[in-house]
């Protein structure tokens, strides 16, 4: 079998199908603390993934989360909004610069 040139090693393997857990997507020094871009993590509510996600990850996960902003399938979210299997949990660092 060939593969494609537009595959890569460091493509995130797509989720298996009927999963019943929010994705977690990590970017920058978030993706640093965890070791890895994305995760399967169960939690009704943001505020409960970041906890689970704390848990794997530690304490220099949880101190970047809590300046980064959380954006659920795409729009910007806080602690207590719901979270629903499928959904995507993204965690976007600040971001500095200007002129």
């Amino acid at each position: 079998m060939r593969t494609s040139k537009c595959e890569s090693a460091t493509e995130v393997p797509s989720r298996s199908l009927g999963a019943d857990v929010a994705q977690l997507r990590l970017f920058g020094p978030a993706r640093e603390a965890a070791g890895r871009a994305s995760d399967d993590v169960d939690g009704a509510t943001v505020a409960a993934v970041l906890a689970a996600a704390t848990a794997r990850y530690g304490d220099y996960f949880a101190a970047v989360v809590a300046v980064s902003s959380i954006w659920v399938n795409g729009e910007a979210a806080e602690q207590n909004s719901p979270v629903d299997p499928q959904d995507e949990v993204t965690v976007l660092p600040p971001v500095s610069g200007g002129c």
